[in-house]
């Protein structure tokens, strides 16, 4: 992806302009839209905020079965089994 379709998809998504600072005008949108009111660098990270809970969510649930199936597994490096093998014989 180009420099320009980058910069059209923010704009377009995000409905902002500028990186560090917001310009008194967008690179793509129409001028007689008015000057921009919010930075990409900000809406942006509004805009993935959101998803945060959502990835925080199912993190929090796959490393509880990661450690329960950790904790599952540990009988298996034991021994447990070859020592009940031995004691019916």
């Amino acid at each position: 992806m180009g420099g320009l379709p980058f910069v059209r998809e923010m704009e377009e998504s995000y409905d902002c302009a500028g990186i560090c600072e917001v310009p008194l005008f967008y690179m793509i949108r129409d001028i007689a839209e008015g000057p921009p009111t919010v930075g990409c660098m900000d809406a942006a990270a509004k805009g993935l905020a959101q998803n945060y809970s959502k990835t925080g969510s199912i993190a929090a649930i796959t490393g509880i079965i990661l450690l329960i199936g950790m904790i599952a597994a540990c009988p298996l490096c034991t021994g447990f089994e070859e020592e009940a093998v031995e004691k019916k014989m």
